[in-house]
């Protein structure tokens, strides 16, 4: 289980999740392929019909049948789910055994399911929600200004059906959704996808915005 630690001068929170450092990188060329030139299918990508990991899966359209959009878990997440953390695995002494913080460090909070580490310069909470992928086609070598308004209509259903299933969560306050493109804005895998994130903080950029 990563955590989420919050920079006092600037109030922004950041995720720190070792795991993300496994994850595959199929764009590791100096010179990405042109997505064009891509086959349609890729008998190595994990978002590939065929190649699919089903105990990730969360939901696919159509519910029945093949599949035209998927979406799945987030094999090497940034946030995990609740459930994921044990009884006594974040409290000042795991995260930080060295420092004199003690457990009533633990802010209380009945509105927020998760504890929350507020002592002194430290703001901490373990770094829980949800991080999915959702795979917006079945063919390995397209993208959004490639695709059809059905396509693309079909991805936005798999954001709303999503984010309607997460937001009952009372631990989440905040979902992102969000898309890489390009070796420099952080992509690692060609097939067409879009992530979503779902937060139990608000982004202090987002709450100045809502506080104008």
């Amino acid at each position: 289980m990563g955590e989420m630690r919050q920079n006092l001068a600037t109030k922004r929170w950041v995720i720190i999740a070792t795991e993300r450092a496994k994850r595959p990188h199929e764009l590791a060329a100096d010179t990405p392929p042109i997505t064009g030139d891509l086959p349609e299918w890729d008998p190595h990508c994990p978002f590939c019909p065929g190649n699919e990991e089903i105990d990730l899966e969360v939901m696919t359209i159509p519910a029945q049948g093949p599949w035209q959009t998927r979406v799945v878990r987030n094999r090497f997440p940034a946030v995990q789910p609740a459930g994921k953390l044990s009884p006594g695995s974040f409290t000042p002494e795991t995260i930080r055994p060295e420092s004199a913080i003690n457990v009533h460090a633990l802010e209380p909070d009945n509105d927020h399911p998760f504890p929350r580490i507020f002592e002194g310069i430290y703001r901490q909470l373990p770094a829980v929600g949800y991080h999915e992928v959702v795979v917006e086609s079945r063919r390995h070598n397209t993208c959004h200004a490639l695709e059809a308004p059905t396509d693309i209509a079909r991805m936005l259903d798999a954001f709303q059906a999503r984010g309607r299933a997460i937001e009952q969560d009372a631990g989440i306050e905040h979902i992102i959704y969000f898309k890489n493109h390009g070796t420099r804005a952080g992509t690692s895998l060609m097939h067409p996808h879009t992530q979503l994130i779902g937060l139990p903080v608000v982004p202090y950029s987002i709450r100045s915005r809502v506080d104008e």
